[in-house]
């Protein structure tokens, strides 16, 4: 595109170019509308018209200026989605890079935290643009005790001192049907869906239990997904970590389509990070002479 039509493109895709023109548009109906029929007549007629046709008009406006909306966020997320993988680069650079990678267990556990923490900011800044509202994105860890029961604990956070993480349990039941989302969420598919757990409203959702106390203060509705891999026809190996949530305060405003695609893409990033710092993959290569095999 050279830049004529760029900037063509830019004037005709601009909200005001929109306005402008359908406010133009009215004038110029209303215009024709009494220059043919009310000069001669005092029908009622065309003044039915004339409501009906500014009506269409400014619906089809505001549909248009919700198009260029999304749009603009689109393009906002886009640049959050960039800084996430950069984020991701520059972590593995550091720590691994060179002949002298981090090999002390300590700090690479504090910059696999510290990673994450900053990850869900740029997630709480994706939903909250996609929906317009307050969103807080969290990862949480599965954990097993001797008796073999699983638990959920909040690893980070999109917000420092989140005042749901004072209150107990510090830890939440999985697959005991104490906490739907998790145990829902926890499930495999077969039909090639993504597993999650979805509540446009959760004070409506049947059958919806949760040990956290007054958790509707804190959140009306939520995406979960799991943390995981299930291995490849080649390798069959099941390996849950945990949990990635993104949950709001508004009600009926985060969907089960798109919303949940974007949570998943996220989560599988997360997974091969943290399996990365954790050492669960490991490269072994052969050199012939100058090449890597």
């Amino acid at each position: 595109m050279n830049l004529p039509s760029k900037t063509a493109h830019k004037i005709a895709t601009s909200p005001w170019t929109v306005l402008i023109a359908s406010v133009g548009s009215i004038v110029g109906l209303g215009v024709l509308i009494n220059d043919r029929f009310f000069q001669t007549s005092g029908a009622v007629g065309p003044i039915f018209l004339f409501i009906v046709v500014t009506i269409f008009y400014v619906v089809v406006s505001m549909c248009s200026l919700r198009i260029l909306a999304v749009n603009r966020k689109l393009q906002e997320i886009a640049g959050s989605f960039r800084e996430i993988n950069s984020i991701y680069r520059d972590r593995l650079f550091e720590l691994f890079f060179g002949d002298q990678p981090e090999i002390n267990r300590k700090n690479v556990v504090s910059i696999e935290k510290d990673t994450i923490t900053s990850v869900c900011q740029r997630i709480s800044q994706i939903y909250s643009k996609l929906i317009g509202k307050d969103c807080v994105a969290t990862v949480k860890l599965l954990t097993k005790d001797s008796n073999g029961t699983l638990y959920v604990t909040t690893y980070t956070r999109s917000e420092n001192d989140c005042m749901r993480d004072k209150s107990k349990p510090k830890r939440f039941e999985v697959n005991t049907g104490q906490n739907t989302a998790f145990d829902q969420a926890l499930m495999t598919d077969t039909t090639g869906n993504i597993t999650h757990f979805y509540s446009g409203d959760l004070r409506k959702h049947k059958h919806y239990f949760n040990q956290r106390p007054c958790w509707e203060k804190f959140y009306q509705s939520a995406i979960i997904v799991p943390i995981r891999c299930l291995g490849v026809e080649s390798k069959k190996h099941r390996d849950d970590i945990g949990f990635l949530c993104i949950d709001t305060k508004s009600r009926n405003r985060l969907n089960n389509n798109h919303h949940v695609v974007i949570l998943a893409v996220l989560s599988d990033q997360i997974y091969n990070f943290m399996s990365l710092m954790r050492g669960k993959y490991s490269v072994v290569v052969k050199e012939t002479g100058s090449n890597v095999e």
